[in-house]
Formats: structure tokens, C-alpha cells, sequence
């Protein structure tokens, strides 16, 4: 089955730094690091800055997008 329209959306947040509430209702910042669909439903996985992974995040619990891709070089200017 193809994605849905949030779904095809949801592609453009590979690599983008998010925000999420977690299932407990803490607050989660990390990059996504894949997508899987589940009867058309766009799940991400984010790979938080400690290095964990929240699996199965829906679309719903994102609470802010950054509008740049997430980086592994340093930052202009720092050695």
C-alpha cells in the first residue's frame, strides 16, 4: 500500500532534528533516523542526542520540526 499524504510527507523529516513526547509524556529531542509505515501510518525512529532510539513515534507526538537537517560536522569556526 502506498503512504498516505502525511505520510509521503513524513520522508522529509529524515534527518531533521525533532521534538516528541514520549509515551510517559517526557519531552524528547532527537534527529529521525528512519520511517516504517504500518497500514499507511508514517512511525518514525529518532535517535536521541544520548544516543537511544524512540521506535514507533507517530506523527501526532512530534511537537517541533527544525528546519534544518541534523548535522555531524562541527559547527564553521570550531577545530
Amino acid at each position: 500500500r502506498l503512504p498516505t499524504r502525511a505520510g509521503g510527507r513524513s520522508l522529509t523529516l529524515i534527518g531533521r532534528t525533532v521534538e516528541v513526547a514520549t509515551q510517559s509524556g517526557a519531552r524528547e529531542v532527537g534527529s529521525v533516523s528512519a520511517i516504517r509505515f504500518d497500514n499507511g501510518n508514517p512511525l518514525l525512529t529518532i535517535r536521541t542526542a544520548a544516543g537511544a532510539f524512540l521506535t514507533d513515534v507517530r506523527l501526532s507526538q512530534v511537537s517541533l520540526v527544525n528546519n534544518t537537517a541534523a548535522s555531524s560536522t562541527p559547527a564553521s569556526g570550531s577545530q
